[in-house]
């Protein structure tokens, strides 16, 4: 069953920019996340010291305590079309199962926009991890895919009225052919279609999503699965760049999806029904330059 269509009006002005996106080379390191450290400092530090000044990481495994967290809510009051919860915080040791995470810079500080997925008491649950207030437990691991052209940088947004990441040139500098893409989608997108559009504007015929972290509207799996709520945050799990018949992009996206409850739900995206709720933070690669514009 479809979902009659979705869109959500934000209190402020449509910024006409509604993909801001740069490229630069792709890096990638594998990092050791060192116990004791908060959940951002323990990124930030090796990131800060390779010169990465954007970048989205992959995480699986790795062990909290404290491990605080919140969940998609609906707003209180006119000033967002959604919200946060309350603090949760899961038992001592709890592990990561998957995350992804948009590392860039806040007020000139590191910070760390994660959306993870974990397993507890049996149940997958999943949340928006507070930075500095999740503690790594125990050495743990993580691949960065990020590059030194391009900053993410959290600044207010009027139309949300939230302070979010986006793209700026890193010292004015950057490669919009490079096989790094560093991209915000901005809301009532649809999430698929943007992806691809992305990837014609930087000549992407294949590639692959290293790391996409946001909310969309509900969601409308291809399965045809739906939930109706709007709060929901999402990362993406696994996104492949094709080249269709005629040449063109063709993504293929997978999700988890964290609703209101801290509820996962796991599919493929059905194409051109899932609108950007608040804002998609994206990491593309470039594995082949192709013709597609």
């Amino acid at each position: 069953m479809s979902l009659p269509s979705r869109h959500m009006v934000h209190p402020g002005p449509v910024a006409e920019e509604r993909m801001p996106s740069f490229g630069g080379r792709m890096e990638r390191l594998d990092l050791m996340l060192e116990p004791g450290l908060t959940f951002c400092e323990a990124i930030a530090r090796p990131l800060v010291a390779a010169g990465i000044t954007a970048a989205g990481l992959n995480l699986s495994g790795v062990a909290l305590a404290p491990f605080r967290y919140v969940r998609p809510s609906f707003s209180p009051d006119a000033e967002h079309v959604a919200f946060y919860s309350e603090t949760f915080e899961a038992p001592a040791g709890t592990r990561i199962k998957a995350a992804r995470t948009t590392f860039g810079y806040r007020d000139g500080k590191p910070f760390v926009h994660c959306h993870a997925i974990w397993e507890e008491g049996g149940v997958q649950k999943g949340g928006h991890l507070l930075p500095f207030e999740a503690v790594i437990a125990e050495p743990g691991q993580a691949i960065a895919y990020g590059c030194r052209e391009v900053a993410m940088v959290a600044l207010p947004d009027t139309e949300t009225n939230f302070t979010l990441f986006g793209p700026t040139a890193a010292e004015g500098v950057h490669q919009p052919d490079g096989d790094c893409i560093i991209a915000r989608v901005r809301p009532n997108e649809d999430l698929v279609g943007a992806i691809e559009a992305l990837c014609r504007r930087h000549g992407v015929a294949e590639g692959l999503v290293r790391s996409g972290v946001g909310s969309i509207i509900g969601v409308q799996f291809e399965d045809g699965r739906t939930i109706s709520e709007h709060p929901t945050e999402i990362l993406i799990v696994d996104g492949t760049i094709t080249p269709d018949a005629a040449g063109q992009p063709r993504a293929e996206i997978a999700i988890e999806l964290i609703d209101t409850r801290g509820d996962v739900h796991t599919g493929q995206l059905a194409r051109g029904q899932n609108p950007v709720l608040i804002c998609l933070e994206l990491v593309l690669e470039r594995t082949s330059s192709g013709t597609a514009r």
